[in-house]
């Protein structure tokens, strides 16, 4: 992003100077909106009511509102509406207009203002840029979804694997628990009897902990589950092999998700 340089001693001043300060600000408003809203294209600041007018049951106003694309706002009037079904669906035409015309040095007219409005109909348009007002999310809608999504990310733990594992074992910190996830698999192709060694973890809650769901392995019957524990950090798949058909580590990986309380 460019930015002007100011000096002292009358320095001139250029229409792509105010071109390119208006530019600025309506990137920065863009890639803040993305930034907080997750990449949502279009929004409205609230929700306007959506009243019943009179005894008909199809009459309806909508309030005055505005919607924001692409980081720019524009807003629409109160609008009566004689809705027929009670889930016809009301559609926000976006429509920008140009306007400002003025005569150049060369002789030519032409307009100097963009104005950004909404229209409320009844009718979807086809040929320009229209949202679905019930479908539509709030800003706050937006901002607690995303927020929702991303605000408690999966933390790594590094693990020390055994019998050829690799893979993510990985947990996120909770009000009243621990949730781990456990992605791994093995490359070993030796048979090997009993309890199988996944990995070392000096992370506390691991040190000893049985998981609360289980993970599922297909075989020749169907397919088998299993739970995983652990004990002074070592962590181990709770099943006998051979089973089934599955006699390798190979054929057994662990991909499972649980809670450990607090």
């Amino acid at each position: 992003m460019n930015k002007l340089i100011f000096n002292t001693g009358g320095q001139p001043v250029f229409l792509d100077d105010l071109g390119m300060i208006q530019d600025n600000a309506s990137e920065a408003m863009r890639l803040f909106v993305r930034g907080v809203c997750g990449g949502v294209k279009a929004f409205m600041v609230d929700r306007p009511a959506l009243e019943l007018q009179g005894n008909a049951g199809t009459v309806y106003k909508l309030g005055a509102g505005t919607l924001v694309v692409d980081g720019e706002p524009m807003d629409w009037q109160e609008t009566v509406l004689n809705v027929p079904l009670p889930e016809q669906k009301i559609y926000l035409w976006v429509k920008r207009t140009e306007t400002g015309r003025r005569v150049f040095e060369d002789g030519q007219s032409r307009n100097c203002v963009v104005s950004s409005s909404v229209t409320v109909s009844l009718e979807a348009d086809t040929a320009g840029e229209c949202y679905v007002y019930q479908e539509l999310p709030t800003f706050a809608e937006v901002v607690k979804d995303y927020l929702g999504k991303t605000g408690r990310l999966w933390t790594k733990v590094d693990a020390r694997f055994f019998n050829d594992y690799s893979g993510i074992v990985a947990y996120k910190e909770l009000d009243d628990c621990y949730r781990v996830k456990i992605d791994i698999t093995s490359t070993s192709m030796k048979e090997n009897p009993g309890d199988s060694l996944l990995f070392y973890s000096d992370v506390p809650f691991l040190q000893a902990f049985s998981s609360s769901t289980q993970a599922y392995v297909e075989s020749e019957n169907g397919g088998f589950s299993f739970t995983v524990s652990g004990f002074e950090g070592q962590v181990h798949a709770d099943v006998s092999l051979p089973q089934d058909d599955v006699s390798m580590l190979s054929s057994l990986p662990v991909k499972m998700i649980f809670e450990i309380p607090k």
